[in-house]
């Protein structure tokens, strides 16, 4: 407790005759409470500042799927940093993300042998596919010139955020009408 207060990511206050309160701060470790970040987002103002702020608080679905086959449990820090990395990047659509070699590691912070590592952990699991793309070549291109290639990164199967189709099974059935059965209009008949 005293570790997580001292980052300033709980605040700590003493009850008399009653166990400490914990309160929840920001994440970040700036001293501020915590909000959820759908109410963070809804609140973010206009301007600079509220586009930070809506920034900060995006976030996005797991399948449950990973949970379910098992894939999550069988990847250790470097896999699931990857997948997180992942997912954030292809914006829960499946879509192709590559990287530059450069920015990534001032992006994320990773270092190269742990992006390898969750990678290769990814794809272990087939959970990823990478392929070689070419690049453009030069607009005046010569026989000297190097064949340049850039890795694509593809989440596939349990990885997928879920997807229309699930999402769809997931909702609730429209409620259908039934016809209101009419009532009668005749008569019963008296004894004769």
């Amino acid at each position: 407790m005293k570790t997580l207060a001292n980052h300033q990511l709980i605040k700590v206050v003493p009850q008399a005759g009653a166990p400490n309160l914990l309160v929840l701060m920001d994440e970040s470790g700036n001293g501020t409470p915590y909000t959820p970040p759908s109410k963070a987002y809804t609140q973010a103002g206009l301007g600079a500042g509220g586009s930070i702020q809506r920034e900060r608080n995006v976030y996005f679905r797991l399948s449950s799927q990973l949970w379910v086959q098992g894939d999550i449990q069988q990847l250790n820090g470097p896999g699931l940093v990857m997948l997180l990395i992942l997912l954030a990047e292809q914006g829960g659509d499946g879509a192709e993300v590559w990287f530059s070699t450069a920015a990534f590691p001032a992006r994320y912070h990773i270092s190269a042998s742990t992006r390898a590592e969750g990678t290769r952990q990814l794809r272990a699991l087939h959970l990823l596919s990478v392929e070689r793309h070419p690049l453009a070549a030069r607009s005046n291109p010569t026989v000297f010139d190097t064949r340049r290639r850039r890795s694509v990164y593809r989440l596939r199967g349990p990885a997928l955020a879920p997807d229309k189709e699930m999402l769809a099974r997931l909702a609730p059935a429209p409620l259908k009408k039934t016809p209101r059965a009419k009532k009668s209009r005749t008569t019963p008949r008296m004894g004769t």
